[in-house]
């Protein structure tokens, strides 16, 4: 008879689906946004709605296996018709070329107006760049309380260590309403202890802003 520890396991794996969400409160993403630095030179920011930027962005998101397979009129059907609103959208550029993508879909309640975040998406050979991180997170989250919105809420793989953490460390809440959410963020701050336990002696030296 399999044990406690094994059934929560398979349960978490197999049947729960996969990400796990947080909460960006107004006041984290103002304060993110407010200390985001000018993009730097051949850099560029577009809010994709032709056909072309479409077609940039379905190549984006198809360097990751994990996103399924996209096309243009994908894009088009199951993201651009959902946004929240048509800035919701951002594809950041570099030297022309897409490097990171990211979202915003009304999920909206009948009690509360609420951004969904969906394939936030950063190329790897972008990722140890924490300017190119932050820029697709806090460029296009501002927008989405302008619009009024009570909740602004983000996705990822449990598996995004580094997205994680810096999600955490900005201020981001981890959302548990599931049993699956509360065994992948066990896991979670389980594996990110020793970073988290560091930075916060780190702080307490004030040698961490």
């Amino acid at each position: 008879m399999p044990s406690f520890r094994s059934l929560v396991r398979v349960l978490g794996n197999r049947i729960y689906q996969p990400q796990v969400m947080l909460e960006f409160p107004r006041a984290v993403v103002e304060k993110q946004a407010r200390m985001l630095p000018p993009l730097r030179e051949g850099y560029e920011i577009r809010h994709p709605s032709t056909e072309a930027e479409c077609e940039s962005w379905a190549a984006l998101l198809n360097e990751d296996p994990g996103f399924g397979t996209w096309t243009p009129e994908r894009i088009k059907a199951e993201l651009l018709s959902k946004l929240i609103d048509p800035r919701a959208a951002t594809l950041l550029l570099h030297q022309g070329r897409p490097i990171a993508c990211g979202c915003f879909i009304d999920a909206s309640t009948r009690r509360k107006r609420v951004a969904l975040g969906m394939f936030l998406y950063v190329a790897p050979a972008y990722r140890g760049r924490a300017e190119v991180a932050q820029s697709i997170t806090y460029l296009t989250m501002p927008i989405c309380f302008e619009l009024g919105c009570d909740r602004v809420i983000g996705t990822t793989d449990p598996t995004r260590l580094s997205v994680l953490l810096l999600h955490l460390r900005n201020g981001a809440l981890p959302i548990k309403n599931s049993l699956y959410s509360h065994i992948q963020w066990y896991r979670i701050f389980k594996r990110l202890r020793p970073t988290l336990d560091a930075l916060a002696r780190r702080k307490s030296r004030g040698t961490v802003c």
